[in-house]
């Protein structure tokens, strides 16, 4: 007969091997972990950063150069003399180079074009923003929810809809932005049509023509072969003579009034969503002018002669007009600023048109002369002219941002024309308000912006005239550790991140988070500190215990 077991030995027992137990199945954990390959880990800072300067603002403003000139190339330009080299000091009015260029009168009234059609779409927004000033908010009843649209299927474009090309009637084109005035639709509406050589006068008068006789009758548009001498070669191929001289050619003048028509689908069924319109005039010479005309158009869109809305009823709630109006207004504002642009490639256009010669415009030293392969593959002035300048650029901050942007700080200059980057140091804040500011940070209508100068050094490849993108930071620093988004794992509503432990191994470790800055960095209030390292939070190898390799970021992107 067996002794009785004692109830404490019994749960004793059962508590060692327990114990023996979690040890086997620990050692088991470790064992698989550390027969794996170790997991890079990098120091905080490396992957994050550990103050934040606040939000960028951004604001725009044009190039002038002080005391320099930087010579560019245009892609219609090649390069037929330098008269400079490099270290030669030079006059104002001296030769420097002189260009070829392929560029072509039609390609000159294309940017004057886009420029007129520019200055038309800011009339019109204009207009439409006089008439969303005058809705008066109201509040809608229920209503019935309508019909979805149908979705129209798009044309080739662009598409002739109709009309005669009167100014009562005139052609109508559905056209886009990615439409062209190119030459053969210019010709597919005013037809070059040669004038008729007169023909030399005979030496013996022609019997005279009896109009009651309709045999002797002939078509002036017809041939008749009395202007033809024995002495004239046959056509064997059955075209017409060329005349003598070909440049003397002349054209009839005729002219054609078109709208160009946008529409939503690309399709003529489309609602409207803007017009303009256009007389072309075809010249003796064979080229063509052309201005702008408002067109009367009554069409089922609602529009009318001004080009804008003709619906003015107040069906709007006071947020919709508020937007409405916000939205024109910005409209207006970015239309106005590309006329600035396009307006500044026309007269670089017109002048390349009309001149190759290039003089100095300064006083001073021939700092950079460059071939012109290298002055394309780097996007570069091909000749530089240095009087001891720089580049200076004036942009305008909100009244809110005085407090936090000072002169001294480093900003970044971005060209609209060339995509190229540069540094720039702001050297004045003025203190009066001007009143045509704006920046896109505040976007406040009811706070003032101020004046301010940046200066940018002559080794930038700007231009002059050019219009440039300024970032600058507006907000105080803020210290803390700021951590690169894909380096936090998030479960459950709850953030985590992998640290290498004292033991050199990893530790899956929740962190308080707090703000998000440039959608890149999230910031961490607590759980790790600047001292820790961290592992990438995804792939086979990452889990709790696994060994750890202390790494480079180089390391990181060596990984993909």
């Amino acid at each position: 007969m067996s002794k009785p077991v004692k109830k404490g030995r019994i749960i004793k027992i059962a508590a060692i091997s327990l114990a023996a137990a979690a040890a086997v199945i620990a050692g088991i954990f470790f064992l698989i972990s550390g027969n794996g390959d170790p997991v890079n880990v990098y120091n905080v800072i490396d992957v994050g950063m550990d103050s934040y300067w606040g939000d960028n603002s951004e604001t725009e403003g044009v190039v002038r150069m002080d005391n320099m000139q930087s010579v560019y190339l245009s892609e219609t330009q090649t390069v037929k003399r330098v008269y400079v080299k490099e270290g030669q000091e030079i006059k104002k009015g001296e030769k420097i180079a002189e260009f070829d260029t392929t560029l072509s009168e039609l390609e000159l009234d294309r940017q004057r074009i886009m420029v007129s059609k520019l200055e038309e779409r800011l009339k019109a927004a204009q207009n439409e923003l006089v008439k969303i000033k005058s809705y008066k908010p109201y509040v809608p009843s229920p209503a019935p929810k309508p019909a979805p649209k149908k979705e129209l299927d798009p044309v080739d474009l662009p598409y002739k809809i109709g009309g005669s090309g009167t100014e009562s009637d005139p052609l109508r084109f559905l056209w886009d932005d990615d439409c062209w005035y190119s030459e053969g639709f210019i010709d597919g509406i005013l037809p070059k049509k040669a004038v008729p050589v007169t023909p030399s006068k005979p030496d013996e008068p022609d019997e005279p023509i009896d109009p009651d006789d309709p045999d002797e009758l002939v078509d002036p548009g017809e041939d008749d072969g009395q202007a033809e001498s024995a002495d004239t070669p046959d056509d064997s191929e059955g075209g017409e003579p060329e005349p003598d001289d070909p440049g003397e050619t002349e054209y009839s003048e005729s002219s054609k009034y078109v709208v160009f028509e946008v529409r939503e689908y690309n399709n003529p069924k489309g609602e409207l969503l803007r017009y303009w319109g256009m007389h072309f005039v075809r010249k003796s010479d064979g080229g063509f002018r052309f201005s702008m005309f408002d067109p009367v158009i009554n069409d089922d869109g609602g529009y009318d002669d001004g080009g804008g809305y003709s619906d003015n009823s107040s069906g709007y709630t006071a947020a919709e007009i508020a937007e409405m109006r916000k939205d024109k207004e910005k409209e207006i504002k970015d239309t106005a600023l590309q006329i600035k642009v396009e307006r500044v490639k026309c007269q670089k256009m017109e002048l390349e048109f009309n001149s190759g010669v290039i003089t100095a415009d300064v006083d001073g030293v021939v700092k950079t002369v460059r071939t012109e392969d290298e002055a394309r593959d780097e996007g570069a002035p091909i000749i530089v002219v240095s009087g001891g300048g720089g580049y200076y650029i004036s942009g305008t901050l909100s009244e809110l941002e005085l407090d936090t942007v000072n002169v001294g700080q480093t900003v970044q200059v971005n060209s609209w024309m060339t995509g190229m980057q540069t540094e720039g140091e702001i050297t004045e804040i003025s203190d009066y308000p001007t009143t045509g500011g704006y920046s896109y940070s505040a976007g406040n209508r009811n706070v003032s912006y101020y004046p301010f100068t940046v200066f940018v050094n002559e080794d930038a490849s700007l231009q002059e005239g050019e219009y440039v993108g300024i970032t600058y930071s507006a907000g105080d620093v803020s210290g803390g550790i700021y951590l690169s988004i894909p380096f936090v794992l998030n479960e459950n509503s709850k953030s985590y991140v992998y640290v290498a432990n004292d033991k050199d191994r990893l530790e899956k470790r929740e962190v308080v988070t707090g703000k998000t800055v440039w959608n890149s960095y999230v910031e961490i209030i607590s759980g790790i500190g600047p001292e820790d390292h961290i592992a990438f939070p995804y792939g086979k190898e990452v889990k709790e215990g696994a060994k750890v390799k202390y790494a480079s970021p180089e390391d990181l992107y060596q990984m993909y």
